[in-house]
């Protein structure tokens, strides 16, 4: 709350949704809220997840511009001014999204390690936060389309989302929790969005949950991520790229469903999941389909660029 009170960006309105926390977490927002900003909290009765918490929060104000915060992100003061004024430099372009330079806390070298400059895709079927754990060493340091943003905090356009939502939903309630921001990406590409990094924007984010951690998530967490990692591939990869990213996609399914096998069979439920689930799946990737207005190439060169210039 400390960081949003001291955004020199105005007007601002301020969205709090909690998904049925139990540690206080709504009424600690609303006595720590930033004084002088119009504020709305809302307290859900179960758990939707990041997907369906944003998605409340987005019908709860009718801004043009929106900005995802993690409560573990802590942005400067000219966080939302950079983002802002980077969009209003690019008019000719059709962006939706504009994300920053994310880094982690200082470690205890005193090292500053970069956390996210935008997303990129890889030939596996990963989607990678550019520069994740590396030391910042001044990288990624001019404007460049990247292929997406990470909701931790990210700026976007209202009417972007709007345009790329599905039957009135931005989210995907279905990611519950992990790659819901990146499917929501690639239904902003489909629809010809451009997403922008932004260096001069700095947020500092106290990631927990990242790949090198996996044994220490909860097991609702690894759930979600190894099911959405298929059912991000279920909506949106196209013949072309299934036979382009065949045998590096399949070598490491086949190491993913060994790992479940052996190690962490909790996760089990979710290819059961996805097998109850499988004629909605396909009747959503129809849909998507359908909708697409932006040439396959837009959207698969993202496997092969990690930035364009603008």
């Amino acid at each position: 709350m400390a960081a949003i009170a001291d955004f020199d960006y105005r007007p601002l309105e301020l969205v709090v949704v909690d998904c049925a926390s139990t540690d206080g977490s709504l009424r600690s927002a609303r006595d720590h809220a930033p004084t002088g900003l119009p504020a709305c909290f809302v307290g859900l009765e179960d758990n939707r997840g990041f997907a369906g918490g944003m998605n409340v929060a987005f019908g709860e104000c009718d801004a043009p511009l929106i900005l995802s915060l993690n409560p573990d992100a802590s942005p400067a003061a000219d966080f939302v001014t950079r983002l802002v004024a980077c969009l209003e430099s690019h008019p000719e372009m059709k962006v939706g999204a504009i994300t920053g330079r994310l880094t982690r806390p200082m470690d205890g070298r005193g090292n500053s390690r970069l956390d996210a400059c935008g997303m990129h895709l890889t030939w596996t079927w990963r989607h990678l936060d550019r520069g994740s754990g590396r030391i910042d060493r001044g990288q990624y340091g001019r404007v460049e389309r990247v292929f997406g943003a990470t909701g931790a905090a990210s700026l976007f356009v209202r009417r972007a989302l709007e345009d790329a939502a599905v039957e009135g939903t931005v989210f995907d309630p279905d990611f519950h929790t992990y790659r819901e921001d990146a499917e929501l990406c690639f239904r902003l590409r489909q629809r010809g969005w451009e997403v922008l990094y932004e260096p001069l924007a700095i947020a500092v984010h106290g990631r927990v949950n990242r790949p090198g951690r996996r044994r220490r998530m909860t097991r609702a967490v690894n759930r979600h991520s190894l099911k959405n990692r298929y059912l991000l591939r279920a909506y949106h990869q196209s013949a072309a790229n299934l036979a382009l990213t065949l045998l590096p996609s399949l070598w490491r399914d086949l190491l993913a469903l060994g790992y479940v096998l052996t190690i962490e069979r909790s996760s089990l439920p979710a290819y059961a999941w996805l097998w109850r689930n499988r004629q909605r799946i396909l009747a959503r990737r129809r849909l998507l389909r359908q909708r697409r207005t932006a040439s396959l190439w837009a959207l698969e060169r993202w496997f092969v660029r990690r930035s364009l210039p603008l």
